[in-house]
C-alpha cells in the first residue's frame, strides 16, 4: 500500500515570523468591515429616521392644562405658551361653526406644525382636514406677557374688574366700569409700552371687588 505524503499546509510556509505579522492583519482587516458594515447600517437608518422627535420644552411637561376659548378669564395657559414656543406666532385656537378648529397664527402656512406642537403639548389631536388657519396680529406669548405685566398695575384702578384674552379677536380683554377706568388703564398701556390696539373693553364683571 502506498502512503501518500499528507498535504502540506499553507501556513507551514509561510515563516514564523511572518505569520505573526500577517495574524494581526487579517484581524484588523476583518474589524474594519465589520466597522463599515456597521456604519453603513448606522447611515441608513439615520436617513429612514431624518426627523427626529420634536424637543419638548419643560412648560410642556409640567403645564395643567385646561379647556380654553375665546371667553377664558383664568390665568396664562402654560401649555399654550409652550405651543407658541414651539411654532413662533401661535395664537390659540377656539372652535369653529362646522366644529372643526380655528389655529391663530401670524403665518397661516405653520398650519401642520402648529398641529403637531398641540400634540406635543398635550392638548389634543387635531385633523388636519378639519383645522383652519386664521390671520392673527399677536402671538400667545405676546399676549399673555402683556397681559401678566397689566395684572400687576391695572387692579389698582378702581372700575377695573377683569382681564383674560379673546381668542377669536386675537386681542386681550379689559372690563372696565367707567370711562375714567378705561382711561387709566391707556395710560398703563402707554407706560408699558403695549399697544393699545391689543386691548379691547369690554363690560365691568364684579367677580372680584373693583380695585383688587
Amino acid at each position: 500500500m502506498t502512503s501518500r505524503r499528507p498535504p502540506m499546509l499553507i501556513t507551514a510556509a509561510i515563516p514564523v515570523n511572518f505569520a505573526f505579522v500577517l495574524c494581526p492583519l487579517l484581524v484588523l482587516r476583518r474589524a474594519r468591515m465589520a466597522c463599515t458594515l456597521a456604519s453603513l447600517l448606522a447611515s441608513i437608518g439615520c436617513v429612514q429616521h431624518k426627523s427626529p422627535a420634536r424637543a419638548t420644552p419643560p412648560e410642556c411637561a409640567t403645564a395643567t392644562w385646561k379647556p380654553h376659548d375665546s371667553t377664558s378669564e383664568g390665568p396664562v395657559d402654560a401649555k399654550y405658551r409652550c405651543v407658541a414656543m414651539i411654532v413662533p406666532g401661535f395664537g390659540g385656537i377656539y372652535r369653529n361653526e362646522e366644529g372643526g378648529i380655528n389655529v391663530v397664527l401670524r403665518d397661516t402656512s405653520q398650519l401642520r406644525s402648529a398641529l403637531e406642537a398641540l400634540y406635543v403639548a398635550g392638548l389634543g389631536m387635531y385633523d388636519a382636514r378639519h383645522a383652519h388657519a386664521v390671520l392673527g396680529k399677536y402671538s400667545y406669548l405676546q399676549l399673555s406677557d402683556w397681559q401678566m405685566a397689566l395684572t400687576r398695575v391695572i387692579f389698582q384702578i378702581a372700575g377695573v374688574t377683569n382681564i383674560g384674552q379673546e381668542l377669536m379677536q386675537n386681542r386681550l380683554s379689559i372690563g372696565v366700569a367707567s370711562e375714567e377706568a378705561k382711561a387709566a388703564v391707556r395710560e398703563r398701556l402707554a407706560q408699558l409700552r403695549i399697544p393699545e390696539d391689543a386691548v379691547i373693553f369690554g363690560r365691568a364683571i364684579y367677580g372680584r371687588p373693583a380695585g383688587h
